[in-house]
């Protein structure tokens, strides 16, 4: 006689239909859990930082572009470690008013704080910063779109992927002119560099402290005017987080 095998019995249908929908249910979750991370990482967050070049440039905008490799001044900002760790230099920027829209374009190598003196009245319609190292600017409006594109930590939305820097004739700037044309139809209207600038651009004067005199002495230097933002100075704006 041959004897047969018993099979295991078999879970109802009901079962198993369960135990499927549980581990779907499950799976879904996790994936949604780990898009939730990803939202949370600091690469996210930093994209957030790289603001966009998402804006509208009038056919009449004039382009003027300013060039460093690194600028002259003190600077008390600060990234985080890390973003770099290369001391961060200041450069004052005059912004004239033109009776057409500007386009801006801000490139440096080193980590650079750009302090700029708009003149009341200017009507900027974009700002594009780039820089080998993370950049920031001063006094720009809120309201006025920026994007940052750094070969450290990337570029904003629509922004350049590969970062330019200028502060001269040569092919940096042929590649700068290029890239310009390239991604923004424009053209530069004018061009301001120096190696290593206190302010820019050409003739202009630094903004400092009064000299020392006896009611320095007495009563303390004066403080120096990125020392005392104004009430309703804008905030700064980082391609990268800063040391708060």
């Amino acid at each position: 006689m041959i004897r047969r095998r018993r099979r295991a019995p078999r879970a109802p249908l009901s079962l198993v239909t369960a135990l499927l929908t549980c581990a779907v249910v499950a799976g879904a979750g996790l994936l949604a859990t780990g898009l939730a991370v990803g939202v949370a990482t600091p690469a996210a967050a930093a994209s957030q930082e790289l603001g966009s070049c998402r804006f509208h440039l009038p056919r009449n905008t004039w382009t003027i572009a300013y060039g460093v490799y690194t600028g002259s001044l003190p600077s008390k900002v600060k990234f985080l470690p890390s973003h770099g760790s290369h001391n961060i230099k200041r450069v004052e920027v005059t912004v004239p008013k033109k009776d057409v829209p500007l386009f801006l374009v801000m490139t440096a190598y080193d980590p650079v704080e750009w302090d700029l003196h708009i003149t009341p009245g200017t009507n900027i319609a974009g700002v594009l910063v780039m820089g080998y190292h993370n950049q920031v600017v001063r006094n720009l409006p809120t309201n006025v779109p920026l994007g940052f594109s750094t070969r450290n930590d990337g570029a904003g939305d629509q922004c350049p992927r590969e970062a330019r820097y200028a502060y001269g004739s040569g092919d940096d700037y042929s590649n700068l002119y290029a890239l310009i044309g390239d991604e923004f139809s424009r053209k530069i209207n004018e061009f301001h560099g120096r190696y290593g600038a206190e302010c820019l651009p050409k003739g202009c004067v630094v903004t400092k402290p009064a000299p020392k005199g006896i009611w320095n002495i007495l009563l303390g230097p004066t403080p120096k005017p990125e020392d005392k933002p104004a009430a309703d100075a804008p905030p700064l704006r980082a391609s990268a987080r800063l040391v708060e």
